[in-house]
């Protein structure tokens, strides 16, 4: 691919980044995490397989194709995986743990950043190990196995609240079954059962108590 090209398919992705990235923000109110983020690492990942099929082509013209849905991949990620994780990153972890968990996770991300920036050029690089376009195989690989894990692990929090979220966590609720089950955080009567009659008439004397303490 010519020079100029290049450069002109990069402010092509960064325009469409953009956009993905403002269309997130209307996606996200009608969608929920789990669909948006699990229907886009599988749309990445057909992206991606294509990429590695096309890296395996001797025909000049794949590169015009693999460039093009690089564009595609820009856009897609922009507006499902790449915002959504810093929704879904503070919205998981529960109070107490929120700061600790979003500064563990920030600090693995960091650390596989540096691994990748390693090998990503042995992975491109003529004199390396050359695998060019056909680098969409391993990272369609590695999607995919994200994919397989969010289907079975990543919760729906859309519509929850931060309470609703640790109750179903500490009720041991199955992250599939998030989505469908109804919270009982501050069910008044499973609280009234809680505290039986005998607490239930002491709050009661002592309100009367304090009523009649501020009348005097």
């Amino acid at each position: 691919m010519p020079t100029e090209m290049s450069f002109t398919f990069t402010i092509i992705q960064f325009a469409l980044g953009i956009v993905g990235t403002i269309g997130s923000w209307f996606l996200s109110k009608r969608f929920g995490r789990f669909t948006i983020y699990f229907g886009g690492l599988c749309v990445l990942s057909v992206l991606l397989m294509v990429i590695g099929g096309l890296g395996c082509s001797t025909d000049k013209n794949a590169m015009w194709g693999v460039g093009t849905i690089l564009i595609i991949y820009v856009m897609v990620y922009d507006l499902t995986v790449g915002p959504l994780c810093y929704c879904i990153v503070a919205e998981i972890p529960s109070v107490r743990l929120r700061a600790k968990s979003i500064i563990i996770a920030r600090n693995l991300y960091n650390v596989s950043g540096i691994i990748l920036s390693v090998l990503t050029p042995y992975m491109l690089n003529p004199g390396a190990w050359n695998w060019l376009a056909k680098v969409g195989f391993f990272w369609s690989g590695f999607t995919i196995a994200c994919a397989f894990w969010c289907y079975f692990e990543l919760p729906e929090t859309k519509g929850k609240t931060f309470a609703d979220i640790d109750y179903l966590f500490h009720q041991h609720i199955k992250s599939r079954d998030f989505k469908h089950t109804e919270p009982t955080v501050f069910d008044a009567g499973s609280y009234i059962l809680k505290l039986g009659d005998d607490a239930i008439k002491n709050l009661v004397e002592q309100n009367e108590f304090v009523h009649k303490s501020e009348k005097v």
